[in-house]
């Protein structure tokens, strides 16, 4: 298949934006990212065009970062390639990453319970209520009350298992 008939199913998918943003206005994958297929394969519509516009490489290890931090953007003077290293720096610097230590408590995305229940959910340990018992109590596993009954307890010298809130 040519160039110039790849290039031209590619284009009737993209919206141009004043803003300098184009677009992806079909199929998208996973984070916005937009869906093409090219050469045989299901491709990243950045890295199409990439491809289409600069000649870049297809089949490359390297990132497409995006300077305009759109996910669904596939103006080629928007992208670049890069190295992983590179794109998660950029991230950063521009604040689109969260730091998992950060993630302790409710700040979790998986976190079930609040803060009120953890500590009532102590309370009843402290109390001796049955770990099966307060697990259905709060909607969780019988294993993750045996794992806050573990963190709950103080450690001996250290020891014991950091556990992740969740």
């Amino acid at each position: 298949m040519d160039n110039h008939r790849d290039l031209m199913r590619f284009e009737a998918k993209v919206v141009k934006q004043t803003s300098g943003c184009w677009h992806w206005n079909a199929s998208k994958k996973g984070g916005g990212y937009g869906a093409f297929w090219l050469r045989g394969s299901l491709r990243g519509a950045h890295r199409a065009s990439l491809f289409l516009y600069k000649g870049q490489p297809l089949e490359t290890p390297l990132d497409a970062m995006h300077s305009c931090d759109t996910p669904g953007c596939v103006n080629p003077d928007h992208l670049a390639y890069g190295t992983r290293t590179q794109n998660m720096r950029d991230a950063s610097e521009k604040g689109r990453t969260v730091r998992v230590g950060d993630w302790t408590g409710m700040n979790n995305p998986k976190a079930k319970l609040t803060t009120d229940q953890r500590l009532s959910l102590e309370k009843m340990l402290q109390l001796g209520h049955k770990k099966a018992d307060i697990a259905l109590e709060f909607g969780v596993t019988a294993v993750r009350v045996q794992q806050i009954a573990r963190e709950a307890k103080p450690k001996k010298d250290g020891g014991g298992y950091a556990v992740e809130e969740f």
